[in-house]
């Protein structure tokens, strides 16, 4: 996002953040944008992003990083990535309730981060073992509402949705409480629901209330990130503000 920002800019980036298209180190943010970001941490960031590439493109018969088309432009095919879902019982392991309370401790021990702390106490309303038979079921549930919005969208190819259930919250709201995070968190399910179902979205700003963006979410069938970049190419084009914008108190 910060490369696309100072692109959009005009303005350079620090040294030690990007290569341009021929692997070169480049302070030039279009340049960048062309080629790809340095691994974070040296050589041990390179092999995490190896085994990023192992499993999120070659296990899965997708396109590799260096394959694939932009998802910044609409030129080109679809980018054709993979995902790749790893589930884990925690009942394997040492159990859902000492996994929880571990992580609690965990949580409690990162003092300089209240996010994390109010995040693990929203989220443990939400977390629920899973025999195979549940998953199993979930998976059935979750093949079963892809399917009928792929169907959906091979009728409407482009849809458009709120970004969030409500108008943008005060910063930090998620932090204030256990009943502001959960506020947050149900606003959020447009945000959750579309990739949890491997559809593509776009969000794309609309216009400001007051100084804080507003915008829509775009969304297309799997595989059809360019359709969303299209439909999103054409509501900037009705003379909507430049995105991102730096966010306001």
């Amino acid at each position: 996002g910060k490369i696309l920002t100072a692109a959009q800019k005009g303005e350079p980036i620090p040294e030690g953040w990007a290569v341009d298209a021929d692997g070169k180190p480049t302070t030039d943010a279009k340049a960048a944008m062309a080629g790809t970001l340095t691994p974070l941490g040296g050589a041990k960031g390179s092999a995490l992003a190896f085994m990023v590439e192992v499993l999120g493109a070659a296990l899965m018969g997708s396109n590799f990083g260096f394959e694939a088309s932009s998802f910044f432009t609409g030129d080109g095919p679809p980018p054709c990535v993979g995902q790749l879902i790893v589930a884990i019982d925690a009942e394997g392991f040492a159990g859902s309730g000492t996994f929880a309370d571990r992580m609690a401790v965990l949580a409690e021990a990162i003092e300089g981060d209240p996010g994390a702390r109010a995040c693990l106490r929203g989220s443990r309303e939400h977390f629920t073992p899973l025999d195979a038979a549940a998953f199993s079921a979930l998976l059935v549930r979750r093949a079963t509402l892809t399917r009928d919005w792929q169907l959906f969208l091979e009728k409407y190819p482009v849809l458009v949705l709120p970004v969030s259930g409500e108008l943008p919250f005060p910063d930090q709201l998620d932090l204030k409480d256990d009943a502001s995070f959960a506020r947050v968190w149900r606003a959020q399910m447009p945000q959750v629901g579309i990739p949890f179902m491997g559809l593509p979205g776009l969000t794309v700003s609309t216009g400001l209330v007051g100084r804080v963006p507003v915008g829509v979410q775009v969304v297309a069938g799997r595989y059809r990130e360019d359709l969303c970049l299209l439909a999103g190419e054409a509501i900037e084009a009705g003379g909507t503000p430049p995105s991102p914008i730096d966010p306001a108190d």
